[in-house]
């Protein structure tokens, strides 16, 4: 660390104590120049009041100043915590949105590979991830393409070989998913509202 980062560093994190020091020193420096003039009978017991009055003042304004300097430390700390959290809140988003990207992903192969059952655990498990970091007053529209889906994979996992899944309804779900990642692609880590472009 440079002497001038030393000096930057102390005054920023002890400011108030810098800046009281300095009046208590200046003010000890006065009132010990005019304590002839202030003290018109020498007598010990004047002398002992005028600098018993002199250290009370002077601890008046360091309690004062300390006061001050732990009100800035508290609103410091307290702006590093709100920091802090805001922080991991943002990576908390952004992991989950991989995740549920992932899974979307995962659950279009399944369709394609018409294996509806493994695709409808891995869209349950989207979907409590999906709502834990979506916060959005408009969820009508993203909410219908996912109810969709899920009534779709909950139907096509009763189909057989001899009755599969109509293509149309298979592209139709497909079709969903991407509208549904979409909409995750464009999650804000910082407030959890998509910005889905019209």
């Amino acid at each position: 660390m440079t002497r001038d980062n030393f000096f930057t560093n102390l005054w920023e994190n002890q400011k108030t104590r810098v800046i009281y020091t300095i009046i208590s020193v200046i003010l000890l420096i006065v009132l010990y120049c005019a304590s002839s003039t202030i003290i018109s009978n020498s007598s010990s017991y004047n002398i002992f009041s005028y600098y018993g009055t002199v250290a009370t003042l002077i601890g008046l304004i360091i309690t004062i100043c300390e006061i001050f300097h732990s009100v800035r430390i508290s609103k410091s700390i307290k702006k590093q915590s709100e920091e802090m959290v805001s922080e991991y809140k943002n990576i908390n988003i952004t992991s989950v949105v991989s995740e549920c990207l992932s899974c979307i992903d995962l659950i279009s192969n399944n369709i394609s590979n018409e294996k509806y059952d493994l695709a409808l655990n891995g869209f349950n498990y989207f979907r409590r991830s999906f709502f834990r970091i979506y916060r959005c007053e408009e969820l009508a529209e993203i909410k219908i393409s996912i109810n969709f889906v899920e009534i779709k994979l909950q139907a096509a996992t009763a189909t057989t070989a001899a009755a599969p899944l109509p293509m149309a309804t298979r592209k139709n779900i497909l079709k969903k998913l991407l509208e549904i990642k979409n909409h995750v692609e464009n999650i804000d880590p910082a407030t959890g509202v998509s910005y889905v472009p019209r």
